[in-house]
Order: C-alpha cells, then sequence, then structure tokens
C-alpha cells in the first residue's frame, strides 16, 4: 500500500464509526448543559454562583468523557494505519 492510499478494514470502519457517535452524547450533553447554565433554575433571573458552578462541573465532566472517546480513536487509527 502506497502512502496515499488508506484501506481500513471493514470492522475498524464500523468501530470508527460507533466511535464517532459515542463522541457525539458527551457533545450534545455538553451543549445542552451550557444552553441551560445560562438560565436560573427558577426561571427567573440570572443563575446563582452554585448553578454556574455546577453547570461548570458538568461541562468538565462532558469534556474528559469527549477527550477520552477522541484519544480511543486516535489510538485505533494508529493501530489500522
Amino acid at each position: 500500500m502506497d502512502n496515499t492510499e488508506c484501506v481500513w478494514s471493514a470492522s475498524a470502519l464500523d468501530w470508527m464509526l460507533k466511535a464517532m457517535h459515542d463522541l457525539c452524547q458527551p457533545l450534545t450533553a455538553l451543549e445542552c448543559g451550557l444552553f441551560l447554565g445560562t438560565m436560573s433554575a427558577d426561571g427567573v433571573g440570572p443563575p446563582t454562583a452554585e448553578e454556574l458552578m455546577a453547570t461548570i462541573l458538568g461541562a468538565l465532566q462532558q469534556c474528559e468523557r469527549a477527550t477520552a472517546q477522541v484519544r480511543a480513536m486516535q489510538e485505533r487509527m494508529q493501530i489500522e494505519l
């Protein structure tokens, strides 16, 4: 195989498609959590400091999940290439 051509096995492609789907889950949760974090729990006025902190902590957890998924995808790509 020359360097300009990449051939992936069917199992690797299936794995990568699932990994990409799995990556979307924490990113969607992050997006929703940050959006909801702009609102107060009672829907009136800005969020409290405690509500903002909970949003930030939740966002960090989702970032960690997404980062772990990207690392797994990178490792698999290195194996396949």
